[in-house]
């Protein structure tokens, strides 16, 4: 991926310096490298390209020393200013390593870094000019100043993300260098920015290649600064777009596409319930895992234990052994002053291979004491490691079932009780379907042998409304209680019976609305019956006409 971002710049000959000539990394632990080669683009008014090669200084301060080496040729030891406070060791160091550095580098990009340094001043000086030139022209092309908030001047880094962070590295420079430019090109076009205010730095000398670039943020043909323009989130993307296209033949990877996110789908009670079931068999799985690698490390420890046992009794038998080889040493020792002891001197050394005789075994006690106490710790440590072990593995597998156990019966629980209901009330719409059906029946019956017509309109006796806003009642009623089921079902909630019974009255038709309905009904349903009367029997005269002319051809 390649980016690019804007940079606030308050100083802008502090901006020029570090483009040019000051790597300014004195608060920074960013590796830097002083013999790598920068490479700068300029243009005059006539659009025609500058390249300039040139080092780069960690430290502004060194450029004084480097314009006394170019001068001279050398640099001496006397031309170092150090503080007060400065050892003589760390001068020496600093004073040979600037001589080192300068002997390294070519002198020509060398001159030219210092250039750069020393044209700073001048090139903010002629940016700020610019600045002031340009308010002016907008002020009299558009009868009012631009505000004083707006920065006239734009500074970018174009630098590649994490997954193309080597390809500025191993790009050919050329190459690269020139879809930069193509880029910055179709950028000045775009808003028209004069090229002479185009610069243009490739830095080497750091971690990672990257680009920095200095616009004049200046529309020549609108007459005003484009600052509101470049800001705007779509104006952002299209210049992403616009260096991303220079690039797209040899990036691994480019910059995701942000969409509007979905919200979230509620889940089904059954698909819930389904997951948890699920985690639980995952979690009993993870803890028969958990128990079996507790019985590895105990076994393990076991082994570890009786090794140690082992150690501790050939310890043991390697310190009789000794024991005994001293014991014999000891015998012929006194063998030996025995048949010296008229001469003093061997006297003297009687006393004092007693004496060895007597810190050997005082040491040899002091080891088998050590030895004992040590063991006795290991056996200590161990058994108190394996109780904490045990204990855990006990208190963890208890608390994992205990969870697992509760979760269980409250899920068979739920369902029961789920089963329970949906069971009644099948049996409870089972029984009004029935009664449905059969009362449906009465109610044609009624209806037909209910009609009656008066004055042109047909009507239905009282009798026969009862029984259809009966029936209608009871549907209503029925359907309501289903769509309260649904509700209650689809947003997982419970409604209690006084609201149920209140939203079924308000939902429940009127026997007066019924009458009235009704009566339209069969009012148009007789004006029917009577224009298809008329046009029956239009038909059936038409056919005997017709069939009288056929008789009379014949």
């Amino acid at each position: 991926m390649i980016g690019m971002r804007h940079e606030k710049t308050n100083d802008l000959s502090f901006q020029n310096e570090h483009d040019g000539s000051v790597a300014h990394k004195t608060k920074n632990k960013v590796p830097f490298d002083s013999t790598k080669v920068n490479v700068m683009y300029s243009y005059d008014k006539e659009g025609n390209e500058k390249r300039t090669e040139y080092y780069r200084m960690k430290f502004k301060q060194d450029w004084g020393y480097a314009e006394k080496y170019l001068q001279t040729g050398e640099l001496k030891p006397e031309d170092m200013k150090f503080a007060k406070n400065v050892s003589e060791q760390d001068k020496q160091r600093r004073y040979e390593y600037l001589r080192d550095l300068f002997n390294k580098l070519d002198k020509d990009k060398l001159q030219n870094g210092l250039d750069n340094f020393k044209n700073a001043p001048a090139l903010s000086k002629w940016y700020l000019q610019q600045e002031k030139n340009k308010r002016q022209s907008a002020k009299k092309t558009h009868g009012k100043a631009e505000h004083k908030t707006i920065q006239p001047f734009m500074t970018n880094v174009i630098f590649f993300g994490k997954e193309d962070l080597e390809l500025g590295n191993k790009m050919n420079k050329e190459d690269l260098d020139n879809r930069v430019k193509s880029f910055i090109g179709k950028f000045q076009e775009k808003y028209n920015i004069p090229k002479e205010s185009i610069r243009i730095s490739r830095h080497e000398d750091e971690t990672h290649t990257h680009f920095h670039f200095t616009v004049l943020n200046w529309n020549e043909k609108t007459k005003h600064f484009n600052n509101k323009e470049m800001s705007s989130p779509h104006i952002i993307q299209e210049h992403l777009d616009m260096l991303e296209n220079e690039f797209k033949d040899v990036l691994v990877k480019t910059r995701t596409k942000y969409t509007e996110s979905k919200k979230e789908r509620h889940k089904p009670l059954t698909e819930y319930n389904a997951e948890l079931v699920s985690e639980s068999k995952t979690k009993a799985a993870e803890l028969d895992k958990i128990s079996s690698e507790l019985d590895n490390e105990k076994e393990q420890l076991t082994k570890t234990k009786d090794t140690i046992i082992r150690y501790i009794d050939k310890k043991k038998e390697l310190i009789d052994v000794n024991q005994k080889l001293h014991n014999e040493n000891a015998e012929q020792n006194l063998t030996l002053i025995e048949n010296i002891t008229n001469n003093k001197q061997s006297e003297l050394e009687l006393k004092k291979i007693k004496k060895q005789e007597q810190e050997l075994t005082d040491k040899l006690e002091q080891a088998q004491i050590n030895l004992e106490l040590q063991k006795k710790r290991v056996l200590n440590d161990f058994t108190q490691f394996s109780e904490k072990v045990y204990q855990h593995k006990d208190k963890f597998l208890t608390e994992v079932k205990a969870n697992y156990d509760e979760h269980c019966k409250k899920l068979n629980h739920k369902y029961i009780e789920q089963s329970e209901n949906l069971k009644s009330e099948n049996e409870l719409l089972t029984t009004k379907i029935n009664a449905s059906k059969i009362e449906l029946q009465e109610l044609e019956n009624d209806l037909i042998a209910g009609a009656e017509i008066k004055d042109n309109k047909v009507g239905v006796s009282a009798y026969s409304l009862d029984k259809v806003v009966k029936e209608i009642d009871l549907k209503s009623e029925a359907k309501i209680i289903l769509l309260l089921n649904k509700i209650e079902q689809d947003h997982n909630i419970k409604i209690n019976f006084d609201k149920r019974d209140e939203y079924k009255e308000q939902a429940r038709i009127k026997k007066a609305d019924v009458f009235e309905t009704f009566e339209k009904f069969v009012t148009g349903f007789k004006v029917a019956l009577d224009k298809l009367s008329a046009i029956t029997k239009k038909a059936m005269t038409f056919g005997l006409n017709r069939n009288r002319n056929i008789d009379r051809t014949l």
